[in-house]
């Protein structure tokens, strides 16, 4: 039985491919072809992507003739997009292309411009990937399997003597 990597969101987003970076839009392509030969469920990997499932038939097709991305430029510079609106496995394989990238030794401020990010969300994706953090968190939230430290003293200051 094969593993199901794949986000359980059960609300379906539809995200328009048309808007999306080449690159972005080339690395979703492929990711979900990888996904479908892995074994994963046609309409699950649509849902996944936030595409319907004759669109991830269509890159299977052109992945198997092996025409996938060709009329794609993915060294093109995109507009800024925000990828907060993404599909989690289309946001986790669009960070995991770009820090392959960045690894190889491509310019950081050249890839956000590929990818329409920050040069600085690129930095932070290169630092939680040598720290072995292999999740997607968005900033601002905190994560749930942080450790806080609570303590039961109360100090002095905080006590207020009542005058009997």
């Amino acid at each position: 039985m094969t593993q199901n990597n794949t986000n359980t969101d059960t609300t379906a987003k539809i995200i328009n491919y048309a808007v999306l970076p080449p690159a972005l839009r080339l690395v979703a392509a492929q990711s979900a072809v990888n996904q479908l030969k892995a074994g994963i469920k046609l309409s699950v990997v649509a849902k996944a992507f936030g595409t319907s499932s004759a669109q991830v038939k269509s890159w299977e097709k052109r992945h198997d003739a092996g025409t996938l991305g060709a009329h794609l430029t993915s060294e093109k510079d995109a507009d800024p997009i925000d990828w907060r609106v993404l599909t989690t496995d289309l946001r986790l394989a669009g960070r995991t292309k770009v820090v392959a990238e960045v690894k190889a030794g491509k310019d950081v401020k050249k890839i956000a411009k590929r990818y329409g990010t920050t040069p600085l969300s690129v930095q932070r994706w290169v630092d939680m990937d040598v720290k072995g953090d292999t999740s997607y968190h968005k900033r601002g939230r905190k994560r749930l399997d942080s450790v806080v430290e609570v303590s039961t003293e109360v100090a002095p200051e905080a006590v207020e003597t009542v005058a009997q």
